[in-house]
């Protein structure tokens, strides 16, 4: 691979910037770690812009995260008109409809999407298998660009005595609210429930519509492993494998009190807290941005629409998607454990083919992103 792609895939995940050269082409890119910080970063980044404005190509990126539409258009706007840059490219995990942006007047801003879901379950390191492998004898372990990703047999419908869990480690807005939902109506104490964690400082009061603050955080596991990013992220917990049904809070969702508020992303973000639903094999109830569900069934996910009640994806409020998503939990927990024992067995050869597309899900993405780039740069030339 082209040494220059190489580094273009691989975003830092500090603030700063580093330039690429071609035969004709210099290339800017600047790795932005938290776009939601932005307007913290906002100055040093245009800094950095002012200073290379006679480059030819701007790169932003950002290695785990996400830029919000308003954001990229406040650094097009930058990049563009202030200081001249004609090609402006944006690399980032979230889902855009189409590569090329064109909305935004005569600008033609492209975009490219990584993934952050490609460690999941247990992995182990590339090197001890043939790199020009894809499928190793067991079809359970696929390679990965880096790792190997390792699907395990998931538990059986009798080992499971959880009927749901929903695991929140960062308090945002639309988490606190599901949370909070989830308790007013005391559906807590038939499954897991967590938001938040005793070291992080959040002020509850001013997002709880039930005044349920008191309440928070809700804790379930322990503090050294909340914080540990690797661990969480990139483990499941015994919690998420005995349960039938999980409830996700994406990462990113719509908010109504503030729309560029931490986490208040309209921008499509699938992480691994949703794949951890499809790869435990239990029934999915997703909180994220408008039409996210049907991007999910878009790319090979069963989301059991005989079973439950979606419609909450064409709502852009969240504080409205919230009781819809409730009101769907409400009705899966009138069954008591043994109904969902039973729908689970029914439904195990669809509940496996969910595990199993976690795999090509994130396969897809990597398998795209890199003859994209080569293409961009290609077109540009």
């Amino acid at each position: 691979m082209d040494p220059l792609i190489i580094s273009l895939l691989h975003p830092n995940d500090s603030l700063g910037y580093e330039t690429f050269f071609t035969d004709t082409l210099r290339f800017l890119k600047i790795n932005i770690p938290d776009p939601a910080n932005l307007e913290d970063d906002i100055s040093t980044v245009y800094s950095i812009i002012k200073k290379h404005n006679d480059y030819d190509v701007i790169v932003f990126a950002s290695a785990t995260e996400i830029f919000d539409y308003e954001y990229m258009k406040m650094l097009t706007h930058n990049a563009h008109y202030v200081n001249n840059f004609k090609h402006i490219l944006f690399y980032d995990n979230g889902y855009n409809s189409s590569n090329p942006i064109t909305e935004w007047g005569p600008i033609n801003v492209h975009h490219i999407q990584n993934t952050v879901t490609k460690l999941i379950v247990r992995t182990l390191d590339r090197q001890k298998y043939n790199a020009n492998e894809h499928i190793i004898k067991d079809k359970n372990k696929v390679i990965g660009p880096d790792y190997v990703y390792y699907i395990d047999n998931m538990l059986t419908s009798q080992e499971r005595n959880i009927k749901f869990v929903c695991l929140n480690k960062a308090p945002r807005v639309h988490r606190v609210r599901l949370v909070e939902e989830i308790v007013h109506r005391n559906l807590h104490n038939q499954g897991i429930v967590s938001c938040g964690y005793d070291s992080i400082k959040f002020d509850y009061s001013k997002i709880c519509l039930h005044k349920l603050q008191h309440l928070f955080p809700l804790q379930v596991e322990t503090t050294e492993r909340i914080t540990d990013d690797n661990d969480v992220n990139q483990s499941l917990s015994t919690f998420n494998e005995e349960s039938f049904i999980t409830v996700v809070a994406e990462t990113s969702c719509e908010q109504v009190d503030h729309p560029l508020m931490r986490g208040g992303f309209g921008k499509i973000f699938i992480t691994e807290k949703t794949l951890k639903a499809f790869i435990t094999g239990t029934f999915p109830l997703i909180l994220a941005p408008k039409h996210a569900i049907q991007h999910l069934r878009d790319r090979g996910f069963d989301m059991f629409d005989d079973i439950i009640d979606h419609s909450y994806d064409n709502c852009a409020d969240p504080n409205i998607k919230v009781k819809m998503i409730v009101d769907q939990l409400e009705n899966l927990l009138k069954l008591d454990i043994e109904d969902l024992r039973a729908l689970h067995i029914t439904h195990k050869g669809r509940l496996d083919a969910n595990r199993m597309n976690t795999i090509h899900y994130t396969k897809d993405i990597l398998d795209k992103t890199y003859p994209h780039l080569q293409q961009y740069i290609s077109n540009i030339t």
